[in-house]
């Protein structure tokens, strides 16, 4: 690397430095101060490409309010980073210790639905008294991909048979489906995945393109 380029990157490091700390300052001047939702909680921020994302520290007295009233805490978050009303998502915090947040701070609300919809999972967990083995899937982990299998097969079939479906139902059920194929496909092989995709009725045309290729499902 020559001068020119490390001067390049170090000045680039610079930038995203101050913009952190810029983050920062507001945080204490506006959320932390005296007057602020959470007087006295600490924010380290990481900026992304759709905003910023960071761990909030309070202190155990706020622990209510940071369990209770997240809705307050991101609109107070708004109001200080003059973000369009519903850009911003309260979550759990580090091991979902109650005096603890993340907070997601997008450019659009819409992200914050795209976001809000990741599927939940049950990767590498398991039934009471049973032991993960390494290189399997748990009981755990085949029922949810099989039953959520089924569910989206059963909703696709509400849809051509023209009922009344609701479309957030849809999504939601091919969403945690489709998870637990990526999950199960990281952990066992091809095969052992698709016999049990196959075991819910669906095919490659109801699977999803991709997902029907990843499994190497028949088109016949």
């Amino acid at each position: 690397m020559d001068r020119g380029e490390a001067a390049e990157r170090d000045l680039r490091r610079e930038e995203y430095v101050q913009l952190c700390e810029a983050i920062r300052h507001t945080w204490m001047a506006q959320i932390a101060g005296k007057r602020g939702i959470l007087p006295g909680a600490t924010l380290d921020p990481i900026i992304t490409p759709r905003g910023w994302v960071g761990h909030v520290q309070g202190t155990i007295a706020q622990s209510d309010l940071m369990s209770d009233d997240r809705p307050r805490i991101a609109a107070a978050i708004v109001l200080a980073y003059d973000l369009p009303l519903g850009a911003v998502l309260v979550d759990d915090g580090h091991r979902r210790i109650p005096d603890s947040l993340t907070v997601w701070a997008f450019r659009r609300p819409g992200e914050v639905d795209y976001h809000q919809r990741l599927p939940h999972t049950v990767f590498n967990q398991v039934f009471a008294g049973e032991e993960a083995v390494p290189g399997t899937l748990t009981r755990l982990e085949r029922a949810e991909l099989v039953s959520w299998g089924r569910k989206v097969n059963a909703i696709l079939g509400a849809v051509r048979r023209g009922a009344e479906v609701d479309m957030d139902q849809v999504t939601r059920r091919y969403n945690r489906f489709r998870g637990a194929v990526l999950d199960a496909l990281s952990k066992v092989d091809v095969e052992q995945v698709r016999e049990l995709v196959e075991q819910t009725g669906l095919n490659h045309r109801t699977v999803g393109v991709d997902i029907g290729r990843l499994l190497g499902m028949s088109r016949d």
